[in-house]
């Protein structure tokens, strides 16, 4: 089964829909994490790179955390494994 493609969401679009809930459970603003596109066309686009260096410096170790999905849960929670799944399906 195909999937629907989807419109991009637009940079103030994205903020508005995640980016207090981002702050309230990742206590760091979620516009450190936008990537290229963001800059170049406005459209929302999270730098999972970019967060992967962050979780680092908090940290994580893929060799003993595992996934960073799975590190995300284990350190923030379920709900922000779960808005983080939402970020990176926009």
């Amino acid at each position: 089964m195909q999937k629907k493609k989807r419109d991009p969401i637009y940079f103030q679009e994205g903020m508005k829909k995640y980016g207090v809930e981002f702050k309230r459970l990742f206590h760091i603003r979620l516009n450190y994490f936008m990537d290229m596109l963001t800059d170049l066309l406005g459209i929302f686009s999270f730098d999972v790179i970019e967060f992967d260096k962050y979780a680092k410096r908090l940290g994580y170790r893929e060799d003993k955390d595992g996934s960073l999905s799975n590190w995300v849960e284990a350190k923030y929670g379920k709900e922000a494994k779960q808005l983080m799944d939402k970020i990176l399906n926009s």
